[in-house]
């Protein structure tokens, strides 16, 4: 019972549950997300607070949560999510492009296509779908460039992102893909794009 009476005196404040910190003054990972958990589905001003500070988290685990909160709820200032989207984690750097794609400001474009030529392919992927769902044909043309690409993955994710895109002006380039019988992944992305543009 006493056990219990200290958990609870640790974790109950005014505002909200909380923990005290470790000596080191930075809350554990598993503690942070697990913050990050309850403090997602709370949109009060004061949760939103409380999970903007976890964005200064040490643990790249838990900025990218926070990221992905964010993004989720009433969103954040573009401005702050493109500082994430150069963090030193790759994992920080796809939820940031996550996060950056529902907003068609031009910090916003400018970071995602900044990590359109990242060195790690899973967060070029991300700037890639993050370009697509902007919906913003100012960025067809750097699209257009990066269709060059000879991996075929890219070419086809590539493809996926002109269609979410839906600029008709796309449709030459993916035409000329869905007819190459050497671009299998790609021609089929092409095809399901072009369906995408027509609709």
């Amino acid at each position: 019972m006493t056990a219990l009476l200290i958990l609870l005196s640790c974790l109950a404040t005014s505002d909200g549950p909380t923990r005290r910190l470790p000596p080191s003054g930075v809350l554990p990972a598993r503690d942070a997300l697990i913050d990050v958990a309850r403090l997602a589905s709370d949109t009060s001003p004061q949760a939103q607070l409380n999970l903007r500070k976890l964005l200064g988290h040490p643990a790249p685990e838990v900025r990218a949560a926070v990221l992905r909160a964010l993004a989720a709820g009433p969103g954040i200032d573009s401005h702050v999510v493109a500082v994430y989207a150069e963090d030193e984690s790759a994992e920080v750097r796809v939820a940031a492009m996550a996060a950056l794609s529902p907003r068609r400001d031009p910090v916003a474009r400018a970071a995602v296509a900044a990590r359109l030529s990242d060195g790690v392919v899973e967060v070029r992927v991300a700037a890639l779908a993050a370009a697509g769902r902007m919906r913003d044909p100012a960025l067809l043309p750097l699209l257009q460039i990066l269709a060059e690409d000879r991996d075929e993955a890219w070419r086809a994710s590539t493809a996926t992102a002109l269609g979410v895109l839906g600029d008709p002006a796309a449709v030459p380039l993916l035409r000329a893909w869905a007819l190459s019988a050497t671009r299998g992944r790609t021609a089929q992305a092409a095809i399901a794009a072009l369906g995408a543009i027509a609709h």
